[in-house]
């Protein structure tokens, strides 16, 4: 979170979510509530990364795009733990 919180552009923060997603360091779920407890520290770039990755979106390089059904990268495939 400290890195994406710090970060200088919003491609930054979107690699930076993106990275820990794929690399199944984490769930979308645990990043939203470690986002809850940044409480006023919670950048804009960083709710909508979030955000984006609750929906399904794909990293690609340094851009965030919709992910195509045979590219799909899920959350569940990445990480041990299940979502809700």
């Amino acid at each position: 979170m400290d890195v994406a919180i710090t970060s200088r552009r919003r491609a930054d923060t979107d690699h930076v979510v993106a990275d820990v997603l794929q690399r199944g360091l984490c769930t979308v779920r645990q990043l939203e509530d470690e986002a809850a407890a940044l409480a006023r520290r919670l950048t804009p770039w960083l709710q909508a990364a979030i955000a984006d990755a609750r929906r399904g979106m794909s990293h690609a390089g340094s851009n965030w795009r919709p992910s195509s059904p045979d590219r799909r990268l899920s959350v569940q495939e990445t990480s041990p733990v299940a979502l809700r």
